[in-house]
């Protein structure tokens, strides 16, 4: 496993101030990508999608994760792969992949005027829904765009069922019309979502970014991470009572496992300059103001 495209020159820690050592840390895993063996398994099959050959019925993909499971930043380091932006410009002649998010709101309108609006195109607000999906179709074919990503994908559980209906019309009628993959992410409820259309639901393949349960697996992502904490010492993340504490403190959300880790390193550079399980007891997680992502909804509130 290894931590990619991490953009902060390296400087060893020996040779870093203290401060210089924390702004580090502060960037060395903002848009970086973390490799592991699912998210290849993933990557492989998004390319394979990219370059299927147009079908009647083309096939699709659901991501399904948890919150803050990686399933976004997967998503941009697919498109980073394929285009020096996800944003087209007005000079692009070519576009692989077009990445939106989905509407807040489960709305055939709203869906095709996110696909427009991504591509610098957006109509009137009474413009007629044909006309969107005819001016999307050209645009398509235009920028010879090969792949449709629908990011929170999670919002079309919003609304009313016929809203919700609706919308997973508009999104089978656009999969029609361009023939090309319609790559959906989003949390696993999104899949009583698609059940509920026979012709969705066997349409899209769902893939799984399942919780890190697996102690091996959880040392070697940390093991890839290490050098980028800026620690003067080396951490033993195959000691099995840290990687325990550490799933149990993040619920095995990778997301949750990073910023963990980043706030204990935090803590210990210019001190004990190491993490080891005393770092995450419930009172040493209580002192750096770590909550359990299931119990924050309490905290929220004021429970």
């Amino acid at each position: 496993m290894i931590v990619e495209e991490i953009t902060t020159p390296f400087v060893s820690p020996a040779d870093a101030s203290i401060e210089t050592r924390r702004t580090n840390l502060c960037h060395a895993f903002t848009d970086a990508w973390l490799d592991y063996p699912r998210a290849q398994q993933i990557l492989e099959t998004l390319n394979a999608l990219l370059k299927h050959p147009k079908v009647e019925r083309m096939p699709n993909l659901a991501i399904i994760g948890k919150t803050n499971n990686g399933k976004s930043t997967l998503l941009t380091h697919f498109v980073g792969m394929h285009t020096k932006t996800d944003v087209p410009t007005e000079e692009a002649t070519h576009l692989p992949i077009l990445r939106i998010s989905t509407p807040a709101q489960p709305d055939e309108w709203r869906l095709y005027d996110n696909v427009l609006r991504a591509l610098f195109s957006p109509g009137p607000r009474r413009e007629h829904v044909e006309s969107q999906i005819d001016r999307i179709a050209l645009l398509f074919d235009r920028l010879d765009i090969r792949m449709l990503v629908l990011d929170e994908f999670s919002n079309a559980l919003a609304g009313s069922g016929n809203r919700q209906k609706a919308f997973l019309n508009g999104l089978k009628n656009l999969g029609n019309r361009l023939r090309v993959p319609i790559v959906i992410a989003g949390v696993p409820e999104c899949l009583a979502a698609l059940a509920s259309d026979p012709q969705l639901t066997n349409r899209f393949k769902p893939m799984d970014l399942p919780v890190w349960e697996n102690l091996d697996l959880c040392a070697g992502l940390f093991q890839g991470m290490e050098s980028s904490l800026g620690l003067l010492e080396s951490c033993d993340f195959t000691n099995k009572k840290t990687l325990r504490r550490i799933i149990h403190a993040s619920e095995g959300l990778i997301g949750e496992m990073v910023d963990l880790l980043c706030r204990l390193a935090q803590r210990a550079i210019g001190s004990k300059e190491i993490i080891d399980p005393d770092d995450l007891t419930p009172e040493a997680l209580k002192a750096i103001g770590w909550i359990r992502p299931s119990d924050r909804p309490r905290y929220a509130a004021g429970i």
